[in-house]
Parts: structure tokens; C-alpha cells; sequence
């Protein structure tokens, strides 16, 4: 209680010493410059005279506000009120502002710190990675660096030594934002002589699932056109970004799987967004599994459909078996019915004996489709009631 009063009272004096006790008012709330190289700050309608009176204490001695701030003075817009100290600080000088934030102490040190880096990198963006200590402000800094010139980042984080560049690398934020603002400008980067294959396959992957995200056609032509289709990641993305095509422009998507050259590609993609397609909407999986060419990848969709389907049925892996012997027919039925069945006799043995007991038929499938893969199933529904 008496720390808390020390503290108000220390406000209230230095805001009068400073003619900053009652703040100059302006026309839109926001800070003003006062002509002397210091910034005035208005106060918001919603704020205290106590908050007001530190603000402008912070905008007078900003050293001595965030002093009484570390003393673990209880006042709800701190981080506003720091967010002040930081602008004057900053504004008289960027670095006697940082040695003063080294020579603060503990958790509140190390966050002061990291706030005053977060706004020098809007100006000096290059000095603040100088200053930052750890991974986590580097990143924030490229981050915000990235927001208004990813070119310029980009091109640091290249440009490091070999140790820095292990360490911190090019954070995904810094492509996602380049690739977002000026996709044309990154692809012709990625033509530069001064990239190595390796360099530039490495961007093109990380730039390639960032935009996919947001504009997965682009992603793909992109793709198409910087990425090696040598490189490991090549059909994960290739199928990453038809996936996320499909949903948005099945037809596009589709023609676009159809004009791959490599047959390989054509089958793993085709089947990749059939899946997502047939998980958005059940009762087309027969459809879709019927564009599949290979048995056994056509074998493989539907068994992977049915134990997932049945994993996300909300009304249980029972439905999923009770829709399947429904609503499919022929070997579509078998295969997804006794793969939910897989999942139903894990958790629940005795409602899978009860869905087996109920179909002769449905016993054989599970018979001739489950195979020596089933057999522990079996085994298991056998001990609780299915006969032999």
C-alpha cells in the first residue's frame, strides 16, 4: 500500500515539476509533436488521470517512468504506457534507448527489450537484428522488415555467414509475405545467377506452401515453373496445392491434374484430391474412386476412406459401417464398411461383433477383405461372440 502511494505521489510531482500533469489536448487523440523534438500524448477518452499522468511523465522521463513501471507498479495500461517511453527513447536516441533496456533486469528487462526492438525495426530494421539476443526477436524483426520490403529481408538472411544462416535461416513469414505482395518479383529472384539449385529450390518449397495456402492455383504455377521436380518435396506440394485447388475450383483442379506429364504424378495427385473431395462429401467416394486407374491404389483409397470416415463420424464408426452397406455397393461397400469395422472393434469389440453378426455377407467381406491384417481383429470379436 505504501509503495503503491510512494509511486503516485512520485507521478503526480514529476508531472507537475514537468507541466505535464494536465496534457495538452489535441484535435484526434493521437500524439503531436511539441516542436522541442519531444511527443505530447493526448488522452483517450476511457483513460484515468493516473494513466494520463504517467503517459506524460513517460513522454518527459521516459528512463524514470519505466523504472517506476519494473517496480511492479499495479497499473493496467502498462504496456501502453512503456509503449510511450519506448516512442521518446527511440525518437532522442535509438542507442542509449537499447543500453538503457540491457540495464534493466529479470523478465520485465527482457520483454522491455524485446519491445523496443519491435519498434526500431519499423525504422532501422537492420540495426534491431544487430541488437537482438535470441531467435524468437530475430524473427519478429524479419517479420516486420518483410511486411514492407521482403526483398530487402529475403536478401539479408541470404547474405549471412554460414553459422547465422544455420541459425536462423528465412523465416516462412518473410516469403509468405513476398510472395503475397509481389509474386512476379519473387519468381524472377528465383531466376538470379547468384542462387544455387539448392537455394533456390529451398525457397520456392517454403514460398510454394505458404501461398498455397491462400491461392493454391497460383502456388501450382508457380511450382510448375521454380521448383525441381527432382526435389523431395515436389509431389507432396504438387498434391498439397491440387487439394486445396479442388476445393475451391474442382474442374480447374482436375484439368490441371490431367495435363501432368509424368503418369505417376497424374495417379498420386488424382487420388490425393479425390480423398480430400470424398471426405468433404461421402456419397461421392464411389464416384471419385472410380477415376482411379490402379486396383490397388483404388484398394488403398477406400480402405483409408472408410477407417477415416470412421474416425470423424460424429454419430460413431457404427454409422460409418451402416451407411456403407446402405448407400455403397460391390466392392466399394466391402472395403469401407470392413475398414470402419477395423476401427469400431479397437474401441467398441462388442457393437463390431453386433454390425458382424447382422450380415452374413457383411462376415464374408470382412473375411476375404480383411486378410491376415484382420486377423487379431478376429480374434478378438471371435472371444465375444461371433461364431466361427
Amino acid at each position: 500500500m505504501k509503495s503503491a502511494l510512494l509511486f503516485c505521489v512520485t507521478a503526480f510531482v514529476v508531472g507537475l515539476i514537468t507541466g505535464h500533469l494536465f496534457p495538452r489536448l489535441g484535435n484526434n487523440g493521437s500524439p503531436v509533436h511539441s516542436g522541442k523534438g519531444r511527443l505530447d500524448f493526448q488522452p483517450e477518452p476511457h483513460e484515468s488521470s493516473e494513466v494520463v499522468n504517467f503517459k506524460n511523465l513517460a513522454s518527459q522521463d521516459p528512463e524514470e517512468c519505466v523504472r517506476l513501471l519494473q517496480s511492479e507498479y499495479p497499473l493496467a495500461d502498462a504496456l501502453g504506457i512503456q509503449q510511450v517511453a519506448i516512442s521518446e527513447m527511440m525518437h532522442r536516441d535509438p542507442d542509449k534507448c537499447l543500453a538503457f533496456a540491457r540495464s534493466l533486469n529479470g523478465h520485465f528487462g527482457r520483454q522491455f527489450l524485446t519491445r523496443c526492438l519491435t519498434f526500431l525495426a519499423h525504422s532501422d530494421p537492420e540495426k534491431a537484428l544487430a541488437a537482438a539476443e535470441n531467435r524468437e526477436s530475430i524473427e519478429d524483426i524479419l517479420s516486420i522488415w518483410s511486411e514492407h520490403d521482403p526483398k530487402t529481408a529475403v536478401e539479408y538472411c541470404l547474405n549471412l555467414t554460414e553459422s547465422e544462416a544455420d541459425e536462423i535461416g528465412v523465416p516462412d513469414r518473410c516469403l509468405r509475405s513476398w510472395v503475397l505482395s509481389d509474386l512476379d518479383g519473387f519468381t524472377t529472384f528465383l531466376d538470379s545467377p547468384r542462387l544455387s539449385k539448392q537455394i533456390r529450390n529451398q525457397l520456392a518449397s517454403v514460398a510454394i506452401e505458404q501461398l498455397a495456402a491462400i491461392y493454391p492455383s497460383k502456388a501450382h504455377r508457380l511450382m510448375e515453373g521454380a521448383l525441381e521436380p527432382e526435389h523431395g518435396r515436389y509431389r507432396p506440394l504438387q498434391e498439397l496445392c491440387l487439394r486445396l485447388w479442388a476445393k475451391d475450383d474442382e474442374k480447374s483442379a482436375f484439368e490441371a491434374i490431367e495435363r501432368l506429364e509424368n503418369p505417376l504424378d497424374r495417379e498420386s495427385a488424382y487420388s490425393s484430391t479425390a480423398f480430400t473431395l470424398a471426405m468433404k462429401n461421402r456419397e461421392r467416394v464411389s464416384e471419385l474412386a472410380g477415376g482411379i486407374q490402379s486396383h490397388s491404389e483404388k484398394v488403398t483409397f477406400l480402405r483409408e476412406f472408410g477407417e477415416r470416415q470412421a474416425r470423424i463420424d460424429e454419430a460413431g464408426a457404427s454409422s460409418t459401417i451402416d451407411w456403407a452397406l446402405n448407400s455403397l455397393s460391390g466392392e466399394d461397400r466391402d472395403l469401407v464398411a470392413v475398414c470402419a469395422l477395423r476401427v469400431l472393434a479397437k474401441s467398441e469389440p462388442k457393437a463390431a461383433v453386433r454390425a458382424l453378426s447382422g450380415s452374413r455377407d457383411f462376415l464374408e467381406a470382412a473375411l476375404d477383405y480383411g486378410g491376415k491384417e484382420f486377423d487379431p481383429v478376429f480374434e478378438q470379436l471371435i472371444e465375444h461372440g461371433v461364431p466361427q
